[in-house]
């Protein structure tokens, strides 16, 4: 019972921050929230579309759309965090991204129907290098505002949290689907809750990110 809350909660609240991405187009344009919120829909979509199709037929797998939802999110991401970081950074993140592409396309199935755990792998670390890329920037550069004040820290501190849960979800995942089918539902559930405190602060960074347009319209 506890589990099908959690499940309906995050499912919810996903649902309603797409809703507020959407109005949120019509409001503030693309570019004013970094486009985070097109990172947002996508998720939303394929999160709540799996979810109806496993419901009405559990043999179906959806695998394969988060293999190619994972290669969205790295290029997401690595244009993202590319227009934050300075110049040695940059040039970091560019290596880190180009030998994830590398890795992805040469050693993954990505094209098979299961998801690959490889992949799920390849985005935690990916996550957890330019969120950590970023903390580091934010340390070592000046800044008069409190780190709480910039938008990137809530995002960044919600992919940094959802990836070191993550591969230890995605990792094990089908050996204890065979062996442990009762503690993989606990650790689904964790997940779910992972899920919502994640979308909970991106939530927070988005509502940042409307502060700074509204004190400054032409911020981008």
């Amino acid at each position: 019972m506890i589990s099908l809350i959690i499940e309906i909660t995050y499912y919810s609240v996903l649902f309603l921050l797409a809703l507020k991405s959407v109005f949120d187009f019509k409001k503030y344009g693309f570019a004013g929230l970094k486009f985070l919120n097109v990172y947002i829909i996508v998720t939303a979509c394929l999160e709540i579309y799996s979810y109806v199709l496993l419901n009405i037929d559990r043999s179906i797998s959806t695998g394969i759309l988060y293999n190619f939802y994972c290669l969205f999110s790295v290029v997401f991401f690595y244009f993202f965090y590319r227009k934050i970081f300075e110049k040695l950074r940059k040039r970091i993140l560019d290596i880190i991204f180009t030998a994830s592409l590398f890795i992805y396309f040469g050693f993954t199935k990505f094209y098979k129907t299961d998801f690959d755990i490889t992949i799920g792998v390849l985005i935690s670390f990916f996550y957890i290098v330019i969120s950590l890329l970023w903390f580091y920037q934010k340390i070592m550069l000046f800044d008069e505002n409190k780190i709480t004040s910039d938008p990137v820290f809530w995002i960044s501190t919600a992919i940094l949290m959802w990836s070191c849960f993550f591969v230890f979800r995605s990792v094990p995942m089908f050996l204890f689907n065979k062996i442990d089918p009762e503690f993989l539902k606990l650790i689904r559930v964790n997940q779910n809750i992972i899920n919502i405190i994640m979308y909970a602060l991106l939530y927070v960074g988005m509502k940042k990110y409307e502060n700074k347009i509204y004190l400054n319209p032409n911020h981008e």
